[in-house]
């Protein structure tokens, strides 16, 4: 019996008495988390809610504490929406404070449990405590259900003109997310932010510039009276407020000042900033005689700075001393748009500072930093040294240095960094014998460059290098990657011949070490740098920019039509075998007309191979770079192929509609470093039919429906549904149709066409579509007969309101950083062991989302990705398993009600 009574202790928590000392209150002592029914799921934060219902203020305020803490953590809270609601009436200040905060989570999810505590919100917006003001109205403005945008705009307006600077700093927050639900308040909207711009308190400033920004960013009226006030409160602005203003200011100073750097500044004669002056300065000097126009017109006149333009550039230097990075960097691209030439300077030892930071800091730098240095080389050049290249570096780290290098380089320069380069070199050969001994655990792209480079030390040093690249080959040999075995194959029987098969061996070091021309010195981030000038083209004047010339259309004509016009048709194969083709000395037109033939019946013979990403190909070009001799590899042959891919995808592919229901369909794109695992396979997902209406309740008609999740041709935004209706009476009906329609606000249904007649025990089909506008939320609407009406209601699951979204790991790994904190939300898989094969998973994924595979270079790791049809706001999944069926499922969503309920439904799949 001692186990009968060990069960009761552990598990009969709630059916014991409140407390040992008859206080009716629970014993909090006792730690819930080590008490045996936490894990069952009936009875799952019972002891919370027994806590929230007590009279205690205390037992209140520590079951808020851990309720905070676990949202904080990212796990779901949302089933004590009911017991926390009603908490908003607490008149502890620490618990209302609590419940605001879990509120502010959960309100868009929870709408209609919100929805009926509007009116407390709207007392709370009244109490003294300015914390609570806030709070109240950030939950408010968490609602997002068009019925109650009303509301929100005069508790707004109100908010505005409170005494609290940081009630005044929430109702600039509140703005935008206003204008996204009703964008007809915008005129109104505006009156609010014009009275925000107004305020004179640093804690205001940053938030009503980021409302200016969301919702009118073309009225830059409202900024030319708070100009100078701006540039004053910079420095005592919090840091996020002080980005915020910097970029704005940025735009600003762009577009209302001359720029001190164009060619007719500085020297030269004054420009008028306005057409109107220039029009008028003309007709004054139709009165003078021509004498005076000349000598006007010779004479030089020094730039002079405006002083609100010198005003933003003084506030803003001492930033350059900020703790934060993203504040350094908004300086510093004032100064590169906006300041002359000779103060851009100052920028640089700032950057320089910021190379110390962290990886992803020293990205967005270094990016910033090629840019400028196309500019302005001579200001990077003192601190040369700062770029170059450490061991410990990451690779994208490691090529931007580069490219910065080759752009600082000149004459007086160019024999430090070539010395640097050496040594680089140096230590590269010195680590291939470490990198042979990993050469199993290598990634596959490291693989390939390690064949590579073994390759041509057998050319150059031959006696001492050996052994080693017939261990690195006899290892590639057995590679599970036929991209690695194929480069293994055709470069042994280059470098290690046997017998008289090398007849290509003769000639290995003209293939391998051949002389290079100069390589082309042209920046990537040239483009990024001519749309910067492009911009500045754009806001000069009408009558400079209708200023064409015939020798620039030539200039930017495409190099497409030369090609066209020098392409021959492809020659004969018979050619190929016509005179003597072991000499060197053929003529280039022989050689071109025999490629192309070969090329022809290569793509006759060849199998088609699977599309690769171009960013892929261009990286393993780049660290080719860095392991060579200073020569190219070879790029495979006719035995390797492409080393690093094959074709690479072009833009009309990413545009191809892809299904997740027909997956026969869809053209697969990998990835030649990923494994065999991780390829696309084809699979199929039926969607099954929810019943509509029953025929019991529909005097004999019934009516199911199905998400056929494809594009609507209604519109983009619709999901498209289809309904079979069936008589099952014995009379027939006439006359269904869509009757009255019950939606919310944003909402859209696109009726199907009339069934005229549908005799008995016959059934139909039709095509419909609804905009969901992102929700949940049911849509109804009455199906109608000649002889009654019924009222039915069609709800999305949160996977079927979804879309696929088309894009590549890199990609999808640079828009999951972007979502995360309270956008994301994780949850532990226990899975099947024999449910953890790439096919298992894909189906339980594709079988309650309508979503896309991305394909992965990691192994047991699957990434789909989607968007929402009203908004295109990304959803992202992410399932980690291994093969004992423990896993980790990650889902990223800015609507956090998307992401949660995304969450859950995949997990449930992974797992049934």
């Amino acid at each position: 019996m001692a186990g009968n009574g060990g069960f009761q202790a552990s598990g009969g928590y709630n059916d014991r008495p409140p407390s040992s000392t008859g206080s009716g209150e629970p014993d909090v002592g006792v730690d819930p988390a080590s008490s045996s029914f936490f894990n069952n799921e009936f009875k799952r934060h019972e002891d919370l809610k027994i806590m929230l219902d007590s009279n205690k203020d205390s037992q209140k305020l520590d079951a808020m504490k851990r309720i905070i803490g676990m949202v904080a953590k990212g796990k779901d809270a949302s089933d004590l929406f009911p017991a926390v609601v009603k908490n908003v009436v607490c008149k502890n200040l620490e618990v209302k404070k609590l419940v605001y905060v879990y509120l502010t989570r959960y309100a868009e999810e929870q709408q209609d449990l919100a929805l009926l505590s509007i009116s407390t919100f709207q007392r709370a917006l009244k109490d003294p405590n300015q914390l609570i003001r806030a709070s109240a109205l950030r939950v408010l403005s968490s609602i997002r259900v068009q019925m109650i945008a009303p509301i929100m705009m005069l508790s707004i307006k109100e908010a505005v003109m409170d005494m609290s600077p940081y009630v005044r700093k929430t109702a600039a927050h509140g703005i935008p997310k206003l204008y996204s639900i009703d964008p007809e308040l915008k005129d109104q909207l505006i009156e609010v932010i014009e009275k925000l711009l107004a305020d004179k308190t640093t804690l205001v400033a940053g938030s009503a510039i980021q409302a200016f920004e969301e919702v009118c960013p073309e009225r830059t009226d409202l900024i030319h009276k708070n100009y100078r006030k701006l540039c004053n409160l910079l420095v005592d602005v919090e840091e996020w407020g002080q980005v915020v203003i910097i970029n704005m200011l940025t735009r600003y100073v762009r577009s209302q000042f001359i720029n001190p750097n164009d060619d007719n500044v500085g020297d030269e004669v004054d420009k008028p900033f306005y057409e109107s002056e220039k029009d008028s300065n003309e007709d004054d000097d139709d009165d003078d005689d021509d004498d005076d126009k000349a000598k006007a017109k010779t004479k030089p006149r020094q730039y002079i700075m405006d002083s609100d333009h010198r005003l933003i550039l003084r506030q803003c230097k001492p930033l350059l001393n900020s703790r934060n990075a993203a504040v350094v960097m908004a300086v510093a691209q004032l100064y590169h748009h906006c300041a002359p030439r000779s103060e851009v300077s100052t920028v640089a030892r700032s950057l320089i500072r910021l190379l110390r930071s962290h990886t992803e800091v020293q990205y967005v730098v270094l990016s910033n930093i090629a840019t400028m240095s196309l500019k302005q080389k001579g200001m990077f050049e003192p601190f040369l040294k700062s770029f170059y290249v450490r061991s410990n570096d990451a690779t994208h780290i490691k090529l931007l240095k580069l490219e910065i290098l080759t752009t600082l380089a000149t004459e007086t320069n160019i024999a430090t960094i070539l010395r640097e380069l050496q040594v680089l070199q140096f230590i590269l050969l010195l680590s291939i014998e470490k990198k042979a001994q990993t050469f199993i655990q290598e990634e596959d792209i490291v693989k390939l460059q390690i064949l590579n480079l073994g390759a041509k030390l057998m050319i150059t040093n031959s006696k001492q290098t050996k052994l080693l690249c017939q261990y690195v080959f006899n290892l590639a040999k057995y590679d599970q990657n036929y991209d690695i075995r194929d480069r293994s194959r055709f470069l042994r029987a280059l470098v290690l011949p046997i017998g008289e098969k090398g007849q290509l061996a003769k000639h290995a070091k003209k293939i391998f070490l051949s002389t290079k021309p100069a390589p082309v010195l042209e920046s990537k981030f040239k483009a990024t740098k001519e749309s910067d000038s492009d911009d500045e083209k754009s806001e000069d004047s009408d009558e400079d920019s209708d200023s064409s010339d015939d020798t620039d259309i030539e200039k930017y004509k495409p190099k497409k039509e030369v090609k066209v016009e020098k392409k021959k048709p492809p020659a004969p194969v018979e050619t190929e075998s016509d005179g003597d083709t072991s000499e060197e000395d053929d003529s280039s037109d022989d050689e071109e007309s025999s490629s192309e033939s070969e090329v022809e019946v290569k793509k006759k013979k060849t199998p088609e191979k699977k599309p690769q990403s171009k960013k892929t190909n261009k990286a393993s070009q780049d660290l080719d770079l860095l392991l060579d001799f200073g020569n190219d590899a070879p790029s495979g042959g006719a035995a390797g192929g492409t080393a690093a891919g094959g074709p690479t995808m072009g833009a009309g592919d990413l545009l191809t509609p892809l299904s997740a229901l027909d997956i026969d369909n869809t053209t697969p794109t990998s990835n030649t470093s990923a494994s065999s695992s991780q390829m696309f396979a084809p699979i199929q997902v039926e969607s099954k039919p929810r019943e509509l209406l029953n025929k019991m309740a529909g005097d004999g008609l019934s009516v199911t429906y199905k998400f056929t999740r494809t594009i609507s041709i209604f519109s983009p935004k619709m999901v498209s549904i289809e309904l079979s209706f069936t008589n099952n009476s014995d009379k027939t009906l006439s006359g269904i149709k869509v009757g009255q329609k019950k939606i919310q606000t944003g909402m859209e249904i696109q009726d199907f066409p009339e069934i005229a007649v549908l005799a008995p025990k016959n059934s139909t089909t039709v095509l419909m579509a609804i905009n969901f506008n992102d929700t949940t939320q049911p849509a109804g609407f009455e199906i109608c007969t000649e002889e009654r009406k019924h009222n039915v209601t069609i709800s999305a699951p949160v996977g079927e309101i979804l879309q696929p979204y088309n894009i590549h790991e890199k990609e999808f790994v640079k828009e999951q950083g972007k979502l995360s904190g309270m956008n994301e939300n994780t949850a532990n898989l226990k899975m099947n062991e024999d449910k953890t094969d790439m096919k298992s998973v894909v189906t339980a994924v594709y079988r309650v989302a309508n979503v896309v595979q991305v394909p992965s270079t990691e192994d047991g790791t699957y990434r789909f990705a989607s968007q929402t049809m009203a908004s295109n706001i990304p959803a992202l999944i992410t399932v980690s398993v291994t093969d004992t069926g423990t896993g980790k499922l990650t889902v990223n969503c800015e609507k956090m009600v998307i992401g949660t309920m995304l969450m859950k439904d995949v997990k449930s799949s992974l797992e049934s």
